[in-house]
């Protein structure tokens, strides 16, 4: 067998370099593009409105890991709009509307949600304006 110089060497990396790099680009424009919102430009649009729902200051966010529970509580409210996500499956993700219980809290029972980190987001409105609130837990 013939042995190589440095020369042809060169010239062999170089294709196969070029080989990998054309390889990684055509699977990365297959992948397509996800964007967590569907409507991120309307959304950008409205984002200080967005802001002024999240300077609200007359609520309390609760976790309760011994009850498998969240909750919220907020004078006033009358329900809450709750949007729960889950950042590794989009597919998790859902809404709905709670009403207060009896001691006048929000709750959502955390014990049918997969394991893991979920962002949970509470809404709602009071005094004629929107509120909002986040809340971040790790369901174990």
């Amino acid at each position: 067998m013939k042995k190589l110089n440095w020369g042809q060497k060169m010239i062999l990396f170089a294709g196969i370099f070029m080989i990998m790099v054309i390889g990684m680009v055509s699977k990365m424009m297959a992948s397509g593009e996800t964007l967590v919102e569907d409507d991120y430009y309307e959304k950008g649009m409205n984002y200080q409105k967005e802001i002024d729902e999240y300077a609200a200051k007359d609520y309390h966010l609760f976790e309760d890991a011994h009850t498998k529970t969240i909750s919220m509580t907020c004078e006033g409210a009358s329900s809450v709009k709750l949007t729960a996500k889950r950042a590794s499956d989009a597919a998790l993700d859902f809404e709905l509307n709670i009403h207060p219980n009896q001691n006048g809290y929000f709750e959502f029972p955390t014990t049918a949600l997969e394991k893991g980190p979920w962002m949970f987001t509470w809404k709602w409105r009071k005094n004629d304006k929107n509120w909002a609130a986040d809340q971040k837990v790790i369901i174990q």
